[in-house]
């Protein structure tokens, strides 16, 4: 098993937590927060929405309502 390691990276307005693979020469973003509240789940680009979900997103319950 490559061991992974944990990366918090703080900066322009953002905090980002990656991990980094051992048998690969990068970080990988897992969660991304902006400045503006908006939360990336698997993506650290492109988030326009308060959450962002990259990949399959598994729950027991849900319950989504509008406040508009």
């Amino acid at each position: 098993m490559a061991r992974k390691c944990l990366n918090n990276l703080i900066a322009d307005g953002l905090i980002n937590f990656q991990t980094y693979d051992s048998g690969t020469s990068s970080f990988t973003p897992k969660i991304t927060i902006l400045n503006n509240g908006n939360v990336g789940i698997g993506t650290s680009t492109n988030i326009t929405n308060k959450l962002q979900v990259n990949g399959i997103i598994q729950t027991t319950d849900c319950k989504i309502t509008s406040l508009t």
